[in-house]
């Protein structure tokens, strides 16, 4: 009877946990990250671990850290692992982290996959983007010499990754891998690459004048967006008042045997399921809303800054910052083409133009 008690308690709260997941709720110990709230029984962002853990993702998915470097790299920027201990963090750890679904959002437990209602730290495409990164035996693409543009450009005449080589000594120079046979492209001195980049990244340069005059801009456009933002929440809130009516009515159908129990079953998932969805909605809605004015300065300025910044960073942190700006970089009889990535294509556009209204 004692054995028979205590495994029907253990399905009991099996079925407990199994429920809660269910419902979007993580039914075990919050992730570094997450705490959780003990009131609620739910599962809270914690800030001060947030951070770091959006910082880990973003570093490791530009494909340039292993994770003894990835550690070494969050240590100097000042991240100290679960205090009082103070240490680095573990790569056992951080590759934990990095392959845990959880921080998109969603998670996994008992080997299904769940919807979560907790707040997401990264977004599902740098999640993907980590997890590529992952695939490729999480090495580091550059070698024990450091070279500025490696990793980053590819041939425009075959396809293939540019490599660089040092002659004599001192002179670095850039040429097609030939990966696929042998290949027309010269060489040309990194002297030339960087000046052309440095062009690239000049070509975003805005003056404080218009400076001045974008942001009240930026800040006048934000009340249009409050106030779709806030059209489109009680368009929302109304669509889930209403399935909230319609699951309370099929509800007192079913119990005055006006419907069958299948098609009670039927709509009931298929209103739990909408509303759900709204949800969802509401949450990016508020984070949107945030972040907003924040995201759009922060655009600006990295803009305005990226060129003097670029000129005295080491060539790992140079292909950083170009790696956030261009895309599509291809060399080609020595010269460097490349797009601006989205909106950074609108900024230099701007600047090129000295329009701004558009």
């Amino acid at each position: 009877m004692a054995k028979n008690y205590t495994d029907n308690l253990a399905e009991e709260v099996k079925k407990g946990m199994r429920e809660k997941a269910r419902q979007g709720y993580y039914p075990l110990k919050a992730p570094y990250g997450y705490k959780n709230n003990q009131e609620s029984r739910f599962v809270d962002q914690y800030e001060p671990e947030a951070i770091w853990v959006k910082r880990a993702f973003e570093l490791y998915a530009t494909g340039n850290y292993s994770l003894e470097s990835l550690r070494l790299r969050l240590y100097e920027e000042g991240l100290r692992y679960r205090p009082p201990s103070r240490n680095k963090i573990s790569k056992s750890v951080l590759a934990v982290i990095l392959q845990n679904v959880f921080y998109t959002g969603d998670f996994i437990f008992q080997r299904q996959f769940y919807k979560g209602k907790h707040l997401p730290i990264v977004s599902m495409s740098l999640f993907e983007q980590v997890q590529l990164v992952f695939k490729k035996a999480n090495k580091p693409k550059y070698t024990k010499q450091e070279f500025a543009f490696t990793g980053l450009m590819t041939c425009a005449t075959c396809g293939c990754s540019i490599s660089a080589q040092i002659k004599k000594g001192k002179y670095i120079y850039y040429h097609c891998a030939q990966g696929k046979g042998k290949c027309k492209g010269r060489y040309i001195l990194e002297r030339e690459i960087a000046d052309q980049f440095e062009v690239a990244l000049k070509r975003l340069q805005i003056t404080d004048e218009a400076l001045e005059w974008i942001i009240p801009v930026l800040k006048s456009s934000h009340q249009e967006e409050i106030a779709f933002h806030q059209e489109r929440v009680k368009d929302l809130r109304n669509r889930y008042d209403r399935l909230a009516q319609k699951v309370d009515l099929i509800y007192e159908d079913k119990l005055d045997g006006k419907i069958s129990e299948e098609l009670w079953l039927r709509k009931h998932e298929e209103y739990k399921t909408e509303m759900n969805h709204i949800e969802n909605s509401l949450a990016q809605h508020n984070r949107g809303n945030l972040n907003y004015i924040e995201s759009g300065t922060r655009i600006l300025e990295l803009a305005k800054r990226a060129y003097p910044q670029y000129c005295k960073e080491t060539p790992l942190e140079q292909r950083r910052i170009l790696n956030s700006l261009l895309s599509n970089c291809t060399l080609k009889d020595g010269k460097v083409e490349y797009t601006y990535q989205e909106p950074f294509d609108l900024i230099a556009q701007g600047v090129k133009n000295a329009k701004w209204s558009g």
